[in-house]
């Protein structure tokens, strides 16, 4: 059965002065009906709602919002909703990205079509990212005066090809075998957890606590295997074994690390003894490093699926 795993995202942040983007609790239904998508259940505290979705997931923060989806849904119609009542002048930051798919003729909409789209409300910039037969990443980005906070930075690894036993692992999960064996709930020390084991196949988690979450999706299909994994846990020493310790879980045929932080300061991937670099581009925009990393598995393990990104 195929799904197509590789996710569209879309993050907005605010000016202060437009308020709390979380008073609009009536709305984000609206919002993820647009993008043919649905909310399945929600984790909230004192600065985070988390919305756990049927393709994805929602954070919305007081000054910002990120929305992920997969499959075949249209995230630029979500987008176009927020707009409606998140005026262009309280828009401080707009930022749109997809990762290529295993089958960009069944989308909805293109990379393109979506970047036509929202031209059509603000003149932004794109940026593509790895190389024509590997993982990319394609970015729209827009910025007025956006000044990104010292700690703000987001971490993506998206992967495909996910080797036999984290398919076989996801295929026949059971919510205390995924806590108990495959500790997808501690990848990260002391997050509040939600997560839904789809039917007949498929995994998702929101985890969050104060500011910060992460939030991972998982499509174990041989043929069409997918996982990602993101969050914006201010990283302090941690960033490398964060990175080891998620693709210890999946053991990917090839992945793409995506790093966002503050212009200027100083993180680095560094680097991990089981994959080999294909290629490594940094550039500098909306006041974002934006550092991108295609890795492939040194030794591809036997019976790991295909990658056909």
């Amino acid at each position: 059965m195929f799904f197509e795993g590789a996710e569209k995202k879309v993050e907005i942040a605010v000016d202060p002065a437009f308020g709390s983007l979380r008073r609009f609790v009536d709305r984000w239904p609206e919002v993820v009906a647009k993008a043919n998508a649905a909310i399945l259940s929600t984790l909230r505290n004192d600065h985070c709602d988390a919305y756990l979705l049927s393709e994805s997931s929602l954070f919305v923060m007081d000054r910002s919002l990120v929305m992920i989806t997969c499959g075949a849904t249209s995230l630029i119609d979500a987008v176009e909703e927020i707009l409606g009542f998140v005026p262009l002048e309280a828009v401080r930051l707009l930022m749109y990205e997809r990762k290529n798919e295993h089958n960009p003729d069944a989308q909805p909409s293109s990379f393109e079509d979506d970047v036509a789209r929202l031209r059509g409300r603000v003149a932004g910039e794109v940026r593509r990212f790895g190389e024509e037969t590997g993982n990319r990443v394609f970015l729209f980005h827009y910025s007025n005066a956006h000044q990104p906070p010292e700690q703000d930075m987001t971490l993506e690894i998206l992967m495909h090809g996910l080797s036999a036993r984290a398919r076989k692992a996801f295929a026949m999960a059971t919510f205390p075998r995924i806590n108990r064996e495959i500790g997808v709930d501690r990848l990260i020390d002391g997050f509040a957890v939600d997560d839904h084991l789809f039917d007949p196949i498929g995994y998702s988690l929101n985890a969050i606590r104060g500011r910060e979450y992460y939030t991972i999706h998982v499509t174990p299909q041989e043929g069409c295997s997918y996982a990602s994994f993101e969050t914006n846990h201010v990283f302090n020493g941690d960033l490398q074994q964060t990175i080891e310790r998620v693709l210890r879980v999946f053991r990917p045929q090839s992945a793409a690390l995506v790093f966002f932080k503050k212009r200027g300061r100083e993180l680095d991937f560094g680097r991990s003894p089981d994959y080999a670099l294909d290629r490594q581009v940094e550039i500098a925009s909306c006041g974002y490093d934006i550092c991108f990393r295609n890795i492939r598995l040194a030794k591809p393990d036997d019976g790991a699926d295909p990658d056909q990104p």
